[in-house]
């Protein structure tokens, strides 16, 4: 059996929790139409799904890793659709709704990513209508989590070695570490408290980002040591127990 993945949870009152997440597949989420026959063979079977409504139909993002991946939109009927993101040399894999708009964020963390920067983009119409795509911030390295910022107007990107914080202004890092280590590639790998404070997990172990400070380090009470996977993420060395310290 295979050691248990720590994600995040933030609770009513901004605590931040560790939590054991499901990592037996992708996120998809619900699309309320049947993808159009042009853009099924853009699509490949078995990706993670991301789907934001709009006012003329729905805004997809598809992520199957080295495998395919992109943006695409669709109509309300399901009988029409075009991919957004064609001219990018890095496909969008995420998208979101914050208050400041509609975010799709570009990259793969595979191979030598982190040597890469990532870029975010506003999801916005052009001036015939269309679905369209701007740059909007950069950060170093790939986008291993991406989650919004909860109770604020932010995206999170934890990357090799920082979590940067995505805002209408533009980006901020709110927290450093080795580039050794990358966070799960889980929403649930990145949050913050509402209190200044941000939290990273890299599988077995977690780090706290405080508003000033060195971050704090927790591990699994009998962890004997952690190892470092090839992807970055880390394990921990003859854990018998599932309690963090």
């Amino acid at each position: 059996m295979s050691a248990p993945v720590w994600g995040l949870r933030r609770d009513d009152v901004g605590r931040v929790l560790p939590v054991q997440v499901d990592t037996s597949g992708p996120v998809v989420d619900p699309l309320p139409v049947e993808l159009p026959a042009e853009l099924r063979s853009s699509v490949p079977a078995g990706a993670a799904r991301r789907v934001i409504g709009v006012d003329d139909g729905w805004l997809v993002a598809v992520d199957k890793g080295e495998f395919g991946a992109g943006l695409f939109w669709v109509d309300k009927t399901g009988t029409r659709g075009r991919r957004v993101d064609a001219a990018l040399d890095e496909r969008i894999r995420w998208i979101s709704r914050v208050p400041f708009g509609l975010i799709g964020v570009a990259g793969l963390c595979h191979g030598e990513a982190c040597a890469r920067r990532t870029t975010v983009y506003r999801i916005e119409r052009d001036e015939r209508g269309d679905w369209a795509l701007t740059a909007h911030a950069e950060v170093a390295g790939c986008p291993a989590a991406r989650a919004i910022d909860p109770g604020a107007d932010a995206v999170l990107i934890g990357a090799c070695g920082a979590l940067y914080r995505v805002t209408k202004a533009g980006v901020d890092k709110v927290g450093e570490w080795s580039n050794l280590l990358i966070p799960r590639a889980l929403d649930a790998s990145v949050t913050g408290d509402g209190h200044g404070d941000y939290y990273v997990s890299f599988g077995r172990l977690i780090a706290r980002f405080p508003g000033s400070g060195e971050p704090d380090w927790f591990a699994p009470a009998s962890c004997a040591g952690v190892q470092r996977g090839a992807g970055g993420e880390c394990s921990c060395v003859g854990s018998r127990s599932s309690n963090l310290r």
